[in-house]
């Protein structure tokens, strides 16, 4: 994505058209972004002119890998984390985390059975048909990324 009128070679306008909404410092892309404000009131940028999600349109279901910006790198990491499973996450040692609706609500990992590779995901809470049926859906997929020769996914119960 390019800003309207910006020069290629500029490596802010870049960055932001890569890295979007976001914090900015480069006082000379201001005049040519559309503003936010965040819920703690801070100002976040985007590149005008690109489409912007209906804001009831769901989240759609994510696996994360080990350590991935997204869990890591909020400084609030209630946004991504509730914290009815936070003491989960942090003290596990593996940040491999399943995003239902965007928020964290399983954990996954892979192994190799019978030649073939098995996904299981560990709900941190009742999924309901529908996030189950999405979880194994986005999971097959990424089974498909994974190994050519396929798999299963597998959702435990929750505990």
């Amino acid at each position: 994505m390019q800003l309207p009128d910006a020069p290629r070679a500029d490596p802010a306008a870049r960055r932001l058209g890569q890295e979007r909404p976001g914090d900015l410092d480069d006082e000379r892309l201001r005049p040519q972004l559309r503003t936010f404000r965040d819920e703690h009131g801070r100002e976040l940028f985007d590149v005008p002119g690109t489409p912007l999600p209906d804001p009831a349109t769901p989240a759609p279901v994510r696996f994360l890998p080990e350590f991935d910006n997204a869990t890591l790198g909020h400084a609030d990491r209630s946004r991504i984390i509730p914290e009815e499973h936070r003491p989960r996450v942090v003290t596990s040692r593996d940040w491999r985390l399943v995003l239902v609706d965007g928020f964290v609500r399983a954990m996954w990992t892979t192994k190799r059975e019978a030649g073939r590779t098995v996904l299981e995901v560990e709900p941190f809470e009742r999924l309901s048909k529908m996030a189950k049926d999405q979880v194994v859906a986005e999971g097959t997929e990424l089974l498909r990324f994974v190994d050519e020769n396929g798999g299963d996914v597998i959702v435990r119960a929750h505990r």
